[in-house]
């Protein structure tokens, strides 16, 4: 586990990326979520504050420093990583289905033969 570690000297702490089969879709959502919104507009709105995605984005670095600094075994590292993809993917969850819960409707315009019904 010692390729691309990051010291992190005034904590004292040499932190390694978590595992690449638990560590590489944290990357891989964010990318993921903004090539959607290139396909889904709706996904570009802005959410409304909330203090759930604010404790998932500080428990990634509590999480990710605890299961890369050496200090827990690495089935337990990986638990830890495991967990802090969970509450991510949790999180973007939550945020996609308000997105989508919240998009603005489309207009819709009724064919001629309907139109033409619906005038008569």
């Amino acid at each position: 586990t010692g390729v691309g570690r990051l010291s992190l000297p005034g904590f004292g702490l040499d932190v390694a990326p978590p595992p690449g089969a638990v560590g590489a879709p944290r990357g891989l959502m964010r990318y993921g979520f903004a090539a959607a919104a290139w396909a889904a507009p709706w996904l570009r709105a802005p959410l409304p504050p909330s203090y759930a995605r604010k404790t998932v984005a500080a428990l990634q670095g509590v999480l990710l420093v605890a299961c890369g600094s050496g200090l827990l075994p690495e089935p337990a590292a990986v638990a830890v990583a495991g967990a802090a993809l969970g509450s991510l993917s949790w999180s973007f969850g939550r945020d996609v289905r308000w997105l989508w819960r919240n998009r603005p409707a489309r207009a819709v315009v009724p064919s001629p033969a309907v139109a033409e019904r619906v005038a008569a």
